[in-house]
């Protein structure tokens, strides 16, 4: 009898931590004052030095991972006050899809769906779809204007991952304001 109720409480405790184990670990990134829960893994000045940041520029920062079957970045752009009202949410869309659908090495572009952002003022997303070689690639991308910036959440992924599709809903639904809260 006490071999088996130690059994039990071993295989409780096995059962426990194995969820524990398999539940997926975010954390909380703060871009200017804006938060957003992000995959652990997501590592801060992900782009770097690609994204190009001139003299109007007073605060830009990126987080983000590349995995097998995905590339997510977060990142956000303020601009100084002089530079007010030089980003807008269709220039923001206009400039992703133009990227994408001038590429030489992208296939049969196309807008799959887009509008402005449930649950968020001043918000826009878009899916756009297209062939990069012999996979159709997704590329889903949020684009929020705030405190005289703008943060992008953008995620290229396979076509057929369900996971990654649910992984970028998950950061986009997670952005959040912060008052009183910057990187400054």
């Amino acid at each position: 009898m006490l071999t088996k109720n130690i059994s039990i409480i071993f295989f409780t405790i096995l059962l426990a931590l194995s969820l524990y184990a398999c539940k997926p670990r975010t954390k909380t990134i703060i871009l200017n004052n804006v938060a957003i829960d992000v995959p652990e893994d997501f590592s801060e000045n992900f782009l770097g030095e690609v994204v190009d940041t001139d003299n109007t520029v007073e605060y830009y920062n990126s987080y983000g991972v590349q995995r097998t079957t995905a590339i997510y970045t977060a990142a956000y752009k303020k601009y100084k006050a002089a530079y007010t009202g030089i980003i807008n949410l269709e220039k923001a869309r206009n400039d992703i899809v133009n990227g994408l659908k001038n590429n030489n090495a992208v296939q049969e572009f196309q807008i799959v769906n887009e509008g402005a952002a449930e649950g968020f003022d001043n918000a826009y997303e878009i899916l756009l779809s297209f062939y990069y070689g012999p996979n159709k690639t997704y590329h889903k991308s949020f684009s929020m204007l705030h405190d005289n910036g703008i943060l992008q959440i953008i995620c290229m992924y396979n076509a057929n991952s369900k996971k990654d599709d649910k992984e970028i809903n998950n950061i986009i639904k997670s952005v959040r304001i912060i008052e009183n809260n910057t990187n400054d």
